[in-house]
């Protein structure tokens, strides 16, 4: 973890999101965001809507997000690739299609929320993502940044299932230190 990251962001709140059948708790304009997602949309999402739940002021256009994934949208990227093999690609899902992209997961949340700061997806854990908007934070790119991680990969790739995560999302809502001298900030443990 940077020195700067400890010293000069702050956790605002945060979400999580595990069980499937958690709808996302999203005061948004565009339902049809929603209604569209993926599974590992939906528990980002999820997670982002309870992190944004807690604050007592609504985000600024200028919010960003940073987003990581170690395995991307594997579930669905892999029942495409089943109607690929099935029915061929050029009947295999157009609409499913979008959805294998990793970068979807960040792009996603901030048409939710209509956010227009900077936004991607990283391939990497939770700390590589607190890393970057530390850095976005810092250069006075975004006045507040959604940082988190999200997979849905158990079970679905060999040997996943052995490590020590669970399919779900974890999102923190950062912003600038105002006052740097106060105490320094503990990133939260990865599971």
């Amino acid at each position: 973890m940077s020195h700067l990251f400890s010293e000069n962001i702050e956790i605002l709140s945060s979400g999580r999101s595990e069980r499937r059948e958690e709808q996302p708790l999203l005061e948004v304009t565009n339902r049809q965001i929603v209604r569209k997602a993926d599974d590992l949309c939906r528990l980002a999402l999820t997670a982002t809507g309870k992190a944004i739940e807690q604050l007592n002021f609504r985000l600024s256009e200028n919010t960003g997000v940073i987003m990581a994934t170690r395995y991307g949208p594997t579930r669905t990227t892999r029942k495409y690739l089943e109607e690929t093999k099935q029915y061929g690609p050029e009947l295999a899902s157009a609409f499913l299609f979008p959805s294998t992209v990793p970068n979807l997961l960040s792009g996603t949340i901030s048409l939710a929320y209509k956010l227009k700061g900077p936004s991607s997806t990283i391939i990497g854990g939770i700390d590589d993502a607190f890393e970057i908007a530390a850095l976005i934070l810092s250069a006075g790119r975004a006045d507040i940044m959604i940082a988190g991680y999200a997979d849905d990969s158990n079970g679905v790739l060999p040997g996943v299932e052995l490590l020590s995560f669970k399919d779900g999302a974890e999102v923190y809502v950062l912003t600038k230190r105002l006052n740097s001298a106060s105490h320094s900030l503990a990133m939260p443990a990865q599971e």
